[in-house]
């Protein structure tokens, strides 16, 4: 099933979806039918014999509220809830709580330079039960939440920590509710930038969580993946750029995650320069692409400049590098053929990054790799091409 939206040139309306497992579709509804109201419809669940939906709808004059709806399997609307106030609210997420009711997350306007993200918790239903605003006095990112195994909630998403007229910064943002919406904790991790937030969060067996978003370097707009403790620590989080798009304009994002049965995670999302492609990546359980990048996480305190591993060599067509940089890195990444031609080149986009390199299209034989910042070489390695 899918939760959108259509757009006809003269309205945006949701539109409800079921596929058969084949992905042909069994039929589709709008939920919301006036022709003066439009709507967007962002995250679907099934719950039993019955499937919902959390999205967004206006009204004529209105600024905007969230709903939750109810169908049955044959798309038959059985009901509809509505949550907002007077300025504009949307509906991003939803997730099912232990109690048999709905998390709802999204985001709520106060004024016109003020938003904050917005969590509601509502029964079976879909009577609101609390509501929680995280935020402050700027305007904070939608909320993303989930339930937890204990009856509790983690909200995750973008803290705004600085704010002129036309530009807010953030970081990524979690917090952690109780059962009944009270603020466990909250934290913010690494520095600010206008691109910066968690787009979701998954519970682990241990109690921790892994989170994915978007994270600007300095350089170029990253995925990233964030490993959280139980109590909102930071246990680690990297970036993780598309080798081929180093040297070259590019937005990449990581929209989903989950923890596969080696412990791995996989996650997917989209990187855009010019057009817009899907991305998938698979690290291990400390985000690395290349094992063992988690020895070096704290280069700068060790007082040495530059850490790269490059693995597996020989290799049949990908090579993955971790690269580590107590300085934010000037350089960039040469490999020369055997005659000495430079058959590719690229930066590392940030000073701790995952790359993955993709040497299928070049011919078997031995290659120089080498890292080089104003004309001197600070790493090289001999790398086979089977």
């Amino acid at each position: 099933m899918c939760f959108g939206a259509t757009d006809d040139g003269d309205r945006i309306a949701d539109r409800f979806w079921r596929f058969s497992p084949d992905l042909d579709s069994l039929w589709s509804v709008e939920i919301h039918t006036e022709p003066s109201d439009e709507s967007q419809g962002h995250t679907a669940t099934a719950k039993g014999s019955w499937l919902y939906g959390v999205g967004s709808v206006f009204h004529p004059g209105e600024a905007g509220d969230v709903f939750l709806t109810k169908l049955d399997t044959s798309g038959a609307v059985l009901w509809t809830r509505e949550y907002g106030g007077a300025w504009r609210d949307e509906g991003w997420s939803m997730d099912t709580t232990v109690d048999g009711g709905f998390v709802l997350g999204g985001w709520s306007q106060f004024s016109d330079t003020n938003y904050d993200a917005w969590v509601i918790k509502t029964d079976s239903a879909g009577d609101q039960e609390w509501q929680r605003y995280l935020g402050g006095a700027f305007r904070d990112g939608y909320s993303n939440v989930i339930s937890t195994a204990n009856g509790q909630y983690l909200s995750v998403g973008a803290d705004a920590t600085e704010q002129t007229d036309f530009v807010t910064v953030f970081k990524p943002y979690a917090a952690r509710l109780s059962s009944d919406g009270d603020l466990l904790w909250q934290r913010s991790y690494g520095h600010w930038n206008t691109e910066n937030e968690f787009n979701t969060a998954k519970e682990l067996a241990d109690g921790s969580f892994i989170a994915c978003g978007t994270y600007h370097t300095g350089e170029r707009t990253a995925g990233m993946l964030a490993r959280i403790g139980a109590n909102g620590d930071s246990l680690w989080m990297r970036t993780y750029v598309h080798p081929p798009l180093d040297s070259v304009f590019s937005y990449h994002t990581l929209y989903d995650v989950i923890q596969d049965s080696a412990g791995y995670f996989v996650s997917c999302g989209a990187l855009a320069a010019g057009g817009q492609d899907l991305w998938v990546l698979r690290v291990d359980s400390f985000g690395c692409l290349v094992p063992g990048c988690q020895q070096f996480d704290h280069i700068a305190e060790q007082g040495s400049g530059l850490h790269v591993l490059a693995y597996p060599n020989p290799t049949q067509g990908r090579l993955f590098l971790s690269f580590r940089s107590a300085q934010p890195p000037r350089g960039e990444f040469v490999l020369v053929n055997a005659t000495g031609a430079i058959v590719q080149r690229f930066r590392p986009g940030g000073a701790s990054m995952e790359i993955e390199l993709n040497m299928e299209h070049h011919p078997a034989g031995m290659y120089l790799l080498h890292y080089a910042e104003q004309g001197s070489v600070k790493w090289s390695q001999k790398v086979i091409k089977e």
